[in-house]
């Protein structure tokens, strides 16, 4: 996304002070030495809306990984879709242990429009945070249904999860989301 809004010049969104692009390029010009690559690469993204250079791009990808878990690890909120919670920066796998750690801890998901989140979605920020320990889901199942495009996954899932369990009372420790394989059995009823 942010290539298509470097070479689109949409300066709107890449000036915002929270934009990830920008927080990541005052954290490299802090330490210019270590963050040479993503430097270079910022630099030619910002003059020609694009990297042609292999392996420039490469180091900028690298070390964007890195930045954006640097400055992740300092934020005291984060704001994104339920299917960019599934981004690789977010956590890292061992391949050889399958042990994963995670750099950023939240403490609270909030699902926004969660009226037009299908079950599977919503299991993308319960996974990607699992030390969280607060669920809000926030929005009108009545106002805009989630899309299904698959005839067959509108057999499985024919509603939203919101209007699943608007007027429940679920018991505290189902919300604990450290428990995630309780809160799945409950998703999935």
């Amino acid at each position: 996304m942010i290539f298509k809004q470097w070479a689109a010049g949409d300066r709107t969104r890449l000036d915002s002070p929270y934009h990830i692009d920008r927080l990541r390029f005052a954290q490299a010009q802090q330490e210019p030495e270590k963050w040479k690559g993503y430097i270079e690469g910022h630099q030619e993204l910002s003059t020609f809306g694009k990297i042609d250079d292999p392996a420039i791009m490469m180091d900028y990808m690298k070390e964007s990984t890195a930045l954006t878990r640097e400055v992740l690890s300092t934020a005291d909120g984060l704001f994104c879709t339920a299917a960019s919670c599934g981004s690789g920066v977010l956590y890292e796998e061992k391949k050889t242990t399958g042990e994963v750690k995670y750099h950023y801890p939240a403490g609270t998901i909030v699902v926004d429009e969660a009226g037009t989140v299908q079950r599977p979605h919503l299991m993308i920020p319960i996974m990607a945070f699992p030390g969280a320990h607060r669920l809000v889901l926030a929005g009108d199942s009545k106002q805009l249904p989630a899309f299904v495009a698959n005839p067959d996954t509108k057999k499985w899932w024919p509603d939203c999860y919101l209007e699943k369990v608007r007027g429940l009372i679920i018991p505290r420790h189902l919300l604990h989301l450290r428990l995630a394989a309780r809160l799945f059995a409950v998703y999935l009823e």
